[in-house]
């Protein structure tokens, strides 16, 4: 797997280099009447994801966030859609306003937390009141709702690379660069065990959505899928494993029943999406892509989004792989991106320092159900260090 691993690196560095700046202002799905269309959003779950005619605000055709000084490395939508969470190579984590009927106030910065360390990812937990960020120093826990709340940095974990919170909140897991992941309890504030170890850094983690189970991706490409009560690894994914073409990245869908994969050496330049439940691969989306290095699926998992090396944002159908749209106009290179809860937002980092919010649906999205509770968000902005 070393070669995985310097392929993986490899690619970093390439497309850490390469940044192009944001054109366009829409979905464009060719084929489609606005018929058809209405039952697509219906099937889809996206609402109506056409922009017809000429936006008729700022707010219609997009929004840029401001403030980093650096690439971004994380971007999330909290549970109950209200606010953005980012993190970046500036060692900032910042919380967004994204609420819809806010007129100006949508976008404003609500809260920032500044780091001494490196920063390498920040999450948010279920409820979206806690901030979790690690780096070079590891855990850093941050209420970023309570005004007497200072930071709290758990040090005895290492340096991390990856992080994510169980569906339940109970849980924080940590990716270390030693390979090894701590299993925190975020009420304790401690760590409550330590599972298995993969022979390189964890670069990514995700639990399924009853969050007995953890997935686990190193930066050799390998993946491994942990029994949570049990404490160790489980055969889940049957073929997964391809020391020819390691996974360069992956995304679990919010409902826990889909996980789509992405690979390097891959001729084909297809996205993979796996059956949680029975292991076995269910579909394959033909991006055609040389290498595609960021996925997220919608809320209700229906819906794939892919950023790939030809500077395009697609739409997949994530029970049968076949296209569901494009983003119209190039993007840029796309570290991460993130659907926002209802859907009509597509948030994504495609500038060195700047955060894009591409309208994905007007004039309003179908309804969502959001199961999150409502954070408070004082208007004052708060700041934090750590």
């Amino acid at each position: 797997m070393g070669g995985g691993r310097r392929a993986i690196e490899e690619a970093d560095e390439a497309w850490d280099a390469e940044v192009q700046h944001v054109r366009g202002a829409g979905v464009r799905l060719p084929f489609l009447t606005w018929g058809r269309l209405g039952v697509l959003a219906v099937i889809l779950g996206i609402g109506a994801a056409m922009v017809g005619e000429e936006p008729a605000s700022k707010l219609e055709q997009g929004v840029q966030l401001e403030g980093h000084l650096g690439l971004i490395e994380t971007i999330r939508f909290s549970g109950d859609g209200k606010t953005l969470l980012t993190s970046g190579w500036d060692r900032t984590v910042r919380i967004w306003d994204v609420e819809a009927g806010r007129g100006d106030g949508f976008g404003r910065e609500l809260a920032c937390l500044t780091l001494p360390w490196e920063l390498y990812g920040a999450a948010l937990s279920p409820d979206g009141r806690c901030v979790a960020a690690v780096g070079i120093e590891g855990l850093t826990l941050w209420n970023w709702t309570g005004e007497d709340d200072a930071p709290k940095t758990l040090n005895d974990v290492g340096s991390c690379r990856a992080l994510a919170f169980s569906p339940d909140g109970r849980v924080l897991a940590l990716g270390g660069y030693d390979g090894r992941i701590h299993m925190v309890d975020t009420e304790k504030g401690r760590i409550s065990s330590i599972l298995g170890r993969h022979e390189d850094a964890v670069r990514k983690m995700m639990f399924t959505s009853d969050s007995r189970l953890l997935i686990s991706l190193s930066f050799d490409g390998a993946i491994k899928t942990w029994d949570l009560e049990k404490g160790r690894p489980l055969a889940r994914f049957s073929g997964i494993e391809d020391a020819s073409r390691p996974i360069l990245t992956m995304a679990m869908s919010p409902v826990g029943d889909s996980l789509a994969v992405s690979r390097l050496n891959d001729d084909s330049g297809q996205i993979e999406i796996w059956d949680v439940a029975a292991g076995v691969l269910r579909t394959t989306c033909p991006a055609e892509d040389r290498e595609t290095h960021a996925l997220t699926f919608s809320r209700d998992g229906r819906v794939l989004a892919s950023a790939g090396s030809d500077y395009r944002i697609r739409f997949w159908n994530a029970t049968t792989g076949t296209s569901a749209g494009i983003l119209d106009g190039e993007t840029g290179w796309v570290r991460t991106l993130d659907f926002s809860a209802d859907g009509v937002w597509m948030a994504l980092s495609s500038v060195p320092d700047h955060v894009n919010l591409r309208r994905l649906a007007l004039p309003a999205p179908l309804a969502t159900r959001l199961e999150a509770p409502a954070v408070d968000a004082s208007s004052s902005r708060r700041s934090g260090r750590a």
